[in-house]
């Protein structure tokens, strides 16, 4: 003998029905629906502002403060960067230098960027370098040079060493974000 469900097929659809509507309804009320809505628009609003932030880029360099090679003297910080770098330095970028021991941190704008790479004895002879500055100039270098202005101890810097940061320019949030997870070689 076959088992008989005592309930209607056709009832027992229509109960299903009812069931999967209300889970249905549950999900989708207006209020979860407006929350959903909201955190959609701040995810795009947050993505779009990741991908339009910028943020500066830096080169890192040594150098020095050095008497310049004109009838006044008045010093000039004379940057050592690397060939490898890319010559993205233009005169008129920032420059931060900070001595060596942190003593003296000031701001100026690079004025002249040499083209060519130049060997350490050109730039010892170019630049009149004491032998304590001669011995931080360890190879071939691009020589970039801003002036000091008027800092209240120009003259006591003269001869001092350090580390110099120039705007190099700018990329977005999210590059940067990308670029700093890579591993560095």
């Amino acid at each position: 003998m076959q088992e008989r469900s005592i309930f209607r097929e056709r009832a027992i659809e229509a109960y299903m029905y009812r069931q999967e509507l209300q889970v249905l309804l549950r999900l989708a009320s207006p209020p979860i629906f407006l929350f959903l809505w909201a955190l959609l628009l701040l995810t795009c609003a947050g993505a779009f502002l990741i991908c339009t932030i910028r943020v500066p880029v830096y080169l890192h360099s040594k150098a020095m403060i050095v008497a310049q090679n004109t009838v006044n003297g008045q010093p000039i910080v004379l940057v050592l960067l690397a060939p490898s770098q890319p010559l993205t330095v233009h005169p008129g970028q920032k420059l931060h230098f900070c001595s060596e021991w942190g003593t003296a941190c000031f701001t100026t704008s690079v004025q002249d960027v040499e083209n060519a790479i130049q060997s350490p004895e050109s730039i010892e002879a170019q630049f009149h370098l004491s032998p304590a500055l001669s011995q931080l100039v360890s190879g071939p270098a691009l020589v970039a040079t801003a002036p000091l202005y008027s800092q209240p101890s120009s003259s006591l810097l003269l001869g001092s060493s350090g580390q110099a940061d120039i705007q190099a320019g700018s990329e977005s949030l999210i590059s940067f974000c990308f670029a700093s997870m890579e591993p560095h070689s």
